[in-house]
């Protein structure tokens, strides 16, 4: 009886872990499949606002050349 007994609680213990292991793969599963891209996007948008930073500060800089353009050409005449 007590042999039975230990079968039964170990088949429910291994029951009940591997149903504790597999949800633990889907969530993995689901946490690589759904936070891979959201990192992905993240770095894409860092690397995004760094090259419009860096188009901005050059469209600026060409503004304030321009200008200084204008400026001499304004004092030459």
């Amino acid at each position: 009886m007590s042999s039975h007994g230990n079968t039964s609680i170990s088949n429910e213990v291994e029951r009940v872990s591997r149903r504790v292991a597999m949800r633990f793969a889907l969530l993995l599963g689901f946490m690589i499949i759904v936070g891979w891209p959201v990192v992905w996007f993240a770095n894409l948008r860092s690397e995004i606002q760094t090259v419009l930073g860096a188009v901005n500060s050059a469209l600026s800089n060409l503004v304030m050349l321009g200008d200084i353009f204008q400026i001499n050409a304004f004092l030459d005449s």
